[in-house]
Formats: C-alpha cells, sequence, structure tokens
C-alpha cells in the first residue's frame, strides 16, 4: 500500500527568520491580488514570492521564484534538515468561536498512478497543472504539502505522541488565533515504526488534486532526477482527527438575464421543498444562521438572493431523484453531494454548461465561507449564491473507493495547509 518516507526538509532558519509565522502564506490556488500584495509586505522572506510570484521588471515570475529559493537557501534564511525526518505537528486554529487541534504528520509520499494506495475524489483541470509545473520545474521543489487523510492507526497515534514528548518544538504563529507546534522526527525507531505503519495504509486526497497529478507527471518526466522526484510533499490527517474540519466551497451565480432566473427558480421549485426565512441583508447573523441550518442532516442547500431579505432553505422533494441522476456508473453517495446536485439539477438545467466553463465566462465563481458567499450578492454583483450542505468524511471515503471524481471544489478543508513551514527539494535523493 502507501510508501510514506522521512526526508531532509527544507525550513525556514529561526535564526535569520525569527518570525517563522509571517513567512508563510496559503496555497496559491486562495491567494487573491490583495491577499498577495499584503504578503509581500508582512514580511521579505514571505514565501509568497515562491508559492505565487509576480512578475517584476519583466521578468517571468517563474524564474523570479527560482532565483528567490536559490538565494534564500545559499544565505542561509532556508536550511535543509541534516538528517531525514517526518514533522508532526499540533495545529490550532479558530472556528466559530471554537479553538480546535488537528494533529498533522508532514511526509515524502512514493507518487503512483490511480488507482493505487493514493486515491483521489475531485475533477481536475488543466490550467492550475499547467501553472505547478512550471514552478516545479523551475524552483526544483515542493513549497506546499498536498492534504491525505488516512484511517485511525492506533501505532501512529502512539508513535506521534511518543515522539513530541521528547523535544521541544517549534512554536510558529500565523495570528487570528491559528498557530503550530513542530517536532523533526529523527528517531529511527520512531521513523522505521511510522513507515510500516503507512504501508497497511491507502491515503486520501483531501486537498491537493493539482498538485499530486503535477507531481506524477513531473516525476516521468525526469526519471534521473532521483528520489526525491519520484516523491510528493504531503500532510496526512487521520480521518477520525477531532481538527479536521470539513466545509463547502459555496456556489455564487451573476449574468443572469429574466429568462435564466425563471429557469432557476423552476428548477428550485421543481426539485426542493423551500423554507423562507426572514434575513437582514449580507451579515454575520446571516452567515451564522445559514451555517446553523447546513449543520442539519436533511438540509442540502441555503439560498441566498433569490428573494429581497429571505434564505430559502432547500430540501429535496423527492429523494429518487438521487437514484436517477447515479444511474448505472454512479454511487448513490456521488449523486447526492451538494455539489452534484447543483450541477445536475441547478446549473445545467439553467445555463446548459457545467462549471468550468460557466466560470470561464464569469458566471459562476466559488466561496470558501458563507459570509463571503452573502456578501457577493448585490455589494460584488452577483444574482443568488448556492450554500450546499458539506461533504461527509464517509462519502468521501465511499466516492474515492470506487474511483469516481466529485465536480471541482467540492470540498474545502479548514483551514487550509500553510505553504512554507516544511518544504521538500525535488533534485537527488529524499
Amino acid at each position: 500500500m502507501a510508501d510514506v518516507r522521512p526526508f531532509h526538509g527544507i525550513r525556514f532558519n529561526p535564526a535569520r527568520v525569527p518570525d517563522v509565522g509571517a513567512a508563510l502564506c496559503p496555497p496559491f490556488d486562495i491567494i487573491s491580488p490583495e491577499e498577495q500584495s499584503r504578503l509581500y509586505a508582512k514580511s521579505p522572506h514571505n514565501i509568497v514570492r515562491v508559492e505565487l510570484t509576480r512578475e517584476e521588471g519583466g521578468r517571468e515570475k517563474y524564474a523570479l521564484a527560482a532565483e528567490t529559493m536559490r538565494a534564500w537557501r545559499a544565505s542561509g534564511v532556508l536550511m535543509q534538515e541534516p538528517e531525514p525526518a517526518y514533522y508532526a505537528a499540533e495545529h490550532d486554529f479558530t472556528y466559530r468561536g471554537k479553538t480546535m487541534t488537528r494533529l498533522e504528520l508532514t511526509a515524502a509520499i512514493r507518487l503512483e498512478d490511480f488507482p493505487g494506495a493514493v486515491k483521489p475524489h475531485e475533477d481536475t483541470r488543466k490550467g492550475p497543472k499547467e501553472d505547478r509545473l512550471k514552478l516545479m520545474t523551475a524552483t526544483e521543489a515542493n513549497v506546499s504539502p498536498i492534504m491525505l487523510l488516512y484511517q485511525s492507526s492506533p501505532m501512529v497515534r502512539e508513535v506521534l505522541q511518543k515522539a513530541r514528548a521528547t523535544a521541544k518544538p517549534l512554536a510558529v504563529e500565523l495570528g487570528g488565533g491559528e498557530r503550530f507546534r513542530l517536532w523533526p522526527v529523527t528517531n529511527p525507531v520512531f521513523l522505521a515504526a511510522l513507515q510500516h505503519a503507512f504501508s497497511q495504509e491507502y491515503l486520501y486526497i483531501a486537498d491537493g488534486h493539482h498538485r499530486y497529478e503535477t507531481s506524477l507527471y513531473y516525476s516521468k518526466q525526469n526519471p534521473g532526477k532521483g528520489e526525491a522526484a519520484a516523491h510528493v510533499l504531503a500532510t496526512l490527517i487521520a480521518f477520525d482527527d477531532p481538527g479536521l474540519l470539513s466545509l463547502p466551497y459555496h456556489r455564487v451565480l451573476k449574468g443572469l438575464d429574466g429568462a435564466a432566473m425563471a429557469k432557476l427558480k423552476g428548477a428550485v421549485e421543481g426539485h426542493f421543498t423551500i423554507e423562507r426565512h426572514h434575513a437582514r441583508g449580507p451579515s454575520e447573523g446571516t452567515a451564522g444562521a445559514i451555517l446553523d441550518s447546513l449543520a442539519r442532516e436533511d438540509v442540502l442547500f441555503e439560498v441566498w438572493g433569490m428573494e429581497p431579505e429571505r434564505r430559502w432553505t432547500l430540501r429535496l422533494s423527492d429523494r429518487g431523484v438521487i437514484e436517477k441522476i447515479a444511474g448505472s456508473d454512479h454511487s448513490k453517495s456521488w449523486a447526492g453531494l451538494g455539489a452534484t446536485l447543483f450541477r445536475e439539477l441547478i446549473l445545467l438545467p439553467t445555463l446548459g454548461v457545467k462549471e468550468e466553463e460557466a466560470e470561464k465566462e464569469g458566471r459562476l465563481t466559488f466561496a470558501k465561507d458563507a459570509m463571503e458567499a452573502v456578501e457577493l450578492v448585490g455589494k460584488g454583483g452577483y444574482q443568488v449564491a448556492f450554500l450546499p450542505h458539506a461533504v461527509p468524511m464517509a462519502g468521501l471515503k465511499e466516492v474515492s473507493d470506487r474511483q469516481e471524481r466529485m465536480p471541482p471544489k467540492a470540498t474545502y478543508f479548514h483551514p487550509k495547509l500553510p505553504t512554507g513551514l516544511v518544504m521538500k527539494s525535488l533534485a537527488g535523493g529524499l
């Protein structure tokens, strides 16, 4: 099954970068232009200059990213671990006022074709893969980890508990209640135990499908690069970790004329029962009420924008539609996902196109939290937001095991893993 290895990690040197948290950034796909500028200003060593650099002085951005990596390594801003290590971390964060902790383990995962020990659940697109390939080729590094899930293992828990008790962690503050305590795990006994434990596991991609597929392509195109290129940087989290928080991406539409809005209303009324609730505009109270409603198992969508100062709560009026969507090719778990139902019952009947085309046309965007979704309606020129129920972990596992692919942006694991906490070279050995 899975081949999970220790490696010589690349990290910011606390002696040169005392505030490591100020040097980290989110993964490339959620950094807006405004956030990119803020991160540039936050620290001269913020890893956004590699993860999502901007062109300067007419120079190509991937070459600039590579130059930055080389300069930081040569000057000691970045240091490489002197011996192979796994990296255990306790990741604290807050969600809706509650403090949560996630236990994470960063490692190097051997790349292999699907189906194999690593299982995907989501469709990918050509553009992001081309971008990541250019960055990997220029920098010869994985700078941001993919997120993988695994079945709970008593052996893994025991080893990580012992490893965390034997050394003082590196404390990293990101702000807003988000922080890490990081332990490089180098004890040969612990390394062997962890590698053996994961050799009995399948791994499930939670976040980073584009980076996994790009890394696999890169490894095949560079067979002479060595073991480092044959492995991808990944952070592993147990399915039953109390800090594992799966949220949905919300769908927000605009550019709908009168006829399209009539189709949209007809599609909703034809498949769902509707509860109407009074709500005073886009506010934290409205967003909170939406999230409370979506926490109920029978609620599939909350909708904002169909009527002034009204939010709609949607439940399927006939669950037989799930079997019709599934047909003979898909599971009911796949067909019952909010992302699938939005595509099949809302998007296609209204616009006649799937997500990628609607997004290219500027008629669909994705929001990662409820407040952002409701604010886009009206303030951002968008007309209506569909906020789906989150994908249950049992459903994600079943879809992955059946080798099905969800529509893009079906899941949003909060918080995203930061870029720059631990990085991995793609040249030479692990």
